[in-house]
């Protein structure tokens, strides 16, 4: 899970998350939502001055403030509280049950929440406050709640985003359909990038480790999923030819210039390559536009989650 929202900011601001656990139970299948298991989780944030300890509820405020905009529909945000929490807790257990104690999040915005406080709203304070403790399972466990920006339609696959390995698939993704083209903004709904032929090669040797030689002659979409996003990219070069996960190559190049995987356009003309798309992210889960658009219309936070997310049940860990 940033352009606006987006995860870069966690970059910008050189934040690594440290989670750890004060007294958190998670609940026994069978417990009803809304009992009260366990205490209020504290999270270490290490900052350039030092670690940071703060409860949980205050760390989802700056979550939320640093991967929404300001005046966003409260439902919207109260969504974005409950993933936020959620993909908290499925780092401190690691996908398990029980806390592991300390546990360290790589600091890049591919695997980080960004975090600003000096965005918080009193709009912002509200949804985390009136969705305290709310968290996303699945079968007992909290779940690995992946958001982005615009989906261009469609959400994607998380092994498809190179997210998870093949065959690993999480059984709360779903791909489903999201509403966010009514009311997306132009840069969303479409974008153009151009990239030399020299950073589509750089991009594959250094941040990729492929073996590319030569010039770069064609890139083609080798596959696409169901709803038409782009899966893998065959890229021919002087060499030969080789395939990556086309958000693979889409976040080692710039994900904040080649938006999304929802390719309309690959032209390769000289040195120069220009791209073009719609969306932002990587297509996974949440897709906060979708959610904006949702909340406008009238959806409460749950239902906004179970479209996203429709087998998660969602419980009350704390109060």
């Amino acid at each position: 899970m940033k352009n606006f929202p987006l995860k870069a900011l966690a970059s910008a601001l050189s934040i690594a998350l440290l989670l750890m656990v004060s007294g958190l139970q998670c609940p026994r299948r069978g417990e009803a939502p809304g009992r009260e298991v366990g205490r209020e989780p504290v999270v270490g944030l290490k900052t350039a001055e030092g670690i940071k300890r703060l409860k949980m509820e205050e760390y989802v405020a700056g979550v939320v403030a640093g991967e929404m905009k300001r005046g966003w529909p409260l439902e919207a945000y109260k969504a974005q509280a409950i993933v936020a929490r959620s993909y908290a807790l499925n780092s401190l257990t690691a996908g398990g049950t029980r806390p592991l104690g300390e546990r360290a999040l790589e600091p890049e915005h591919e695997e980080a929440q960004a975090y600003r406080p000096d965005q918080i709203t009193p709009e912002i304070r509200r949804a985390v406050q009136e969705t305290r403790g709310l968290v996303m399972e699945y079968r007992g466990v909290p779940i690995k709640a992946y958001f982005h920006s615009a989906s261009g339609g469609y959400t994607a696959k998380a092994s498809d985003a190179g997210l998870v390995p093949e065959g690993k698939e999480p059984p709360y993704i779903k791909q489903v359909r999201s509403p966010e083209d009514r009311y997306a903004p132009p840069e969303v709904k479409s974008w153009e990038a151009t990239f030399t032929s020299a950073e589509i090669l750089r991009a594959l040797r250094e941040k990729l480790g492929q073996p590319v030689k030569g010039g770069l002659r064609d890139i083609v979409i080798s596959r696409k999923d169901t709803f038409g996003r782009a899966v893998d990219l065959t890229v021919l070069h002087g060499g030969g030819s080789v395939t990556v996960k086309a958000n693979d190559l889409r976040t080692a190049l710039d994900p904040e210039r080649m938006r999304s995987t929802v390719l309309h356009r690959i032209e390769v003309k000289g040195e120069r390559v220009t791209v073009a798309g719609k969306g932002f992210g990587h297509g996974v889960g949440l897709s906060q536009w979708g959610a904006y658009a949702m909340a406008k219309e009238g959806r409460k936070a749950e239902e906004i989650l179970q479209h996203y997310f429709p087998t998660v049940e969602i419980k009350r860990l704390w109060r």
